[in-house]
């Protein structure tokens, strides 16, 4: 259960939230950016797609990350904190992946996407696809699943995952947002993953 760096800090985050509620569209724009971001290295680290433009550019993933956008803009002159902002982003991000996830037509992301034609109009341009399998679908369905389950995760560790997981945030950042020790982030990450095992075998989102 890993996923990758994000290649922007959560005091970026805090920068650009601040300036968005204070009218920069720039910021804003930036802010939900950031957000589309997360949710194409999401969806590529689920489907084994990384480094592939017709994945991100399908149909699909630009419907999908539209709604994304359009759900948080709705919401954003209530964010009160970049800490609330990220775990209400993180929420949406889990509703988001889910969506791709029960996608019917997803097994046939090869089959079913579009062949573009160059400017020329003599060369089709390559196909989304996916090695992944449907097990491992039902892996990450299931997990995002229970992260919001009743029962699962106690408040402490489901925040520790969507900081840790979703926003690819490191331990050092975490501990910031949280307040708390690096030693005590590291405490939630291991009993989330150990609570988690309890449901699925954590190794099949590898």
């Amino acid at each position: 259960m890993s996923d990758a760096h994000s290649s922007t800090s959560w005091r970026q985050v805090e920068g650009m939230l601040a300036q968005a509620q204070a009218g920069d569209t720039e910021a804003e724009n930036a802010l939900f950016a950031y957000v589309r971001q997360r949710f194409e290295a999401i969806a590529a680290h689920m489907f084994r797609t990384r480094n592939d433009p017709a994945f991100s550019s399908s149909d699909v993933m630009q419907n999908l990350c539209l709604r994304l956008l359009e759900t948080l803009r709705e919401q954003r002159l209530n964010f009160h904190s970049a800490r609330h902002f990220l775990a209400v982003a993180a929420k949406n991000l889990r509703w988001a992946a889910l969506e791709l996830l029960r996608r019917p037509a997803l097994p046939h992301w090869d089959s079913v996407a579009e062949r573009d034609q160059d400017t020329a109009g003599s060369r089709p341009q390559p196909v989304a696809s996916t090695s992944s399998s449907p097990e491992r679908w039902e892996a990450w369905q299931r997990f995002h699943e229970l992260i919001d389950q009743p029962g699962v995760l106690e408040e402490e560790e489901r925040e520790v995952v969507n900081l840790r997981w979703y926003h690819g945030l490191t331990q050092e950042e975490i501990a910031r947002i949280l307040q708390v020790s690096e030693r005590t982030v590291k405490r939630y990450w291991h009993s989330a993953k150990e609570k988690l095992r309890r449901y699925l075998d954590l190794d099949d989102l590898k």
